[in-house]
């Protein structure tokens, strides 16, 4: 009677196990950072259609984003 070995994961198996780990960590941690950075132009006054103006030069403001000096003002006046 012929006696059955018993069967493992192979070197080649777990390494390229490893490899594909490590890879999809760095594919998430990539599209994780670049989503934050899409997510904080999207907020800013001039990706909305706007300009950041003096508030006394404004006839339309743009009331949902924020400017560093002055106000956000419709660019198409």
């Amino acid at each position: 009677m012929k006696q059955k070995k018993a069967q493992g994961l192979s070197l080649n198996v777990i390494i390229i196990a490893a490899m594909a780990l490590i890879v999809l960590v760095v594919v998430v941690s990539i599209f994780l950072g670049k989503a934050g950075f899409f997510g904080e132009n999207t907020e800013s006054c001039e990706f909305n259609g706007g300009k950041c103006i003096d508030a006394a030069d404004c006839t339309y403001r743009l009331p949902d984003f924020e400017c560093a000096e002055g106000v956000c003002c419709s660019i198409f006046d």
